[in-house]
């Protein structure tokens, strides 16, 4: 969101709510298929374009479109290379845009994981690294910066949320559970956790919600029935270093803490 709008990315398009969640329109259709995070930073959107190994850039005002090539770093005004599941070799699903920095985590597929990480406004390439813990993560998700330590979860390896200095808080999700989606506070951790289901068939499995606290590892968890693979969580009402934009804070009623 912004201080005018909220925006879903879903799958091509991009879909503009207000700021009390009300549908208004549609604005983008066409990025390449299977869209994942996007974030709100300087009067521009940044939307993960996996499949085309690109950071797609939105203008809000005109909605034009131009793409950042993580493979060249170069901008392109149409989405560079193949667009299918076949061309996706970073699998770049997360961003995290802090001050002068642009954090961008690879899943890279079955090899493991790292961090791109860029200076703007000129979007330079400063550093590329692994997201380490006691093993290399493999398949991770998602990128939080609490002043001192980058996070991020490591869904395909040791299934915990995992820092650059080898912490490490094990998330005790079965073999079933997918972690994905996150929120840090400097208190607690919140974690989206799904249950695999068949990509051909519709998946309305149950979700959960596992809510960390950072200080005494305490562990909460909240069942959402029905609501199939949890995709993002955002907190509404308070900072969020995984996400670092100002609280939404969602001026109807009923509104709840986590979206």
């Amino acid at each position: 969101w912004d201080s005018h709008h909220v925006y879903v990315a879903n799958n091509r398009r991009v879909h503009r709510l207000t700021r009390g969640l009300e549908y208004l329109d549609t604005p983008v259709d066409s990025l390449p298929p299977n869209s994942h995070q996007m974030v709100a930073s300087a009067g521009r959107l940044y939307v993960t374009c996996p499949w085309a190994n690109s950071l797609a850039e939105i203008d809000p005002t005109t909605w034009a479109v131009r793409y950042f090539h993580l493979l060249g770093d170069t901008w392109h005004d149409q989405p560079p290379g193949d667009h299918g599941d076949q061309a996706d070799v970073l699998h770049v699903n997360a961003l995290l845009i802090v001050g002068d920095r642009v954090l961008v985590n690879c899943h890279n597929r079955h090899q493991p994981s790292q961090v791109l990480e860029y200076a703007l406004p000129e979007w330079r390439r400063v550093a590329q690294y692994p997201m380490a813990s006691y093993t290399p993560c493999k398949a991770t998700h998602n990128l939080a910066y609490d002043g001192s330590r980058l996070w991020t979860l490591d869904t395909g390896g040791t299934r915990s949320l995992v820092a650059n200095d080898a912490s490490m808080v094990r998330l005790n999700a079965t073999v079933s559970h997918f972690a994905r989606g996150l929120a840090m506070t400097d208190r607690h951790a919140i974690v989206g956790l799904s249950m695999y289901g068949k990509s051909t068939m519709p998946n309305t499995r149950d979700g959960r919600l596992l809510v960390i606290d950072r200080q005494t590892d305490e562990r909460r968890g909240f069942q959402l029935h029905g609501s199939g693979p949890i995709m993002e969580v955002r907190l509404t009402d308070e900072h969020d270093h995984a996400h670092h934009v100002p609280p939404l804070r969602v001026q109807r009623p009923g509104a709840a803490t986590v979206a």
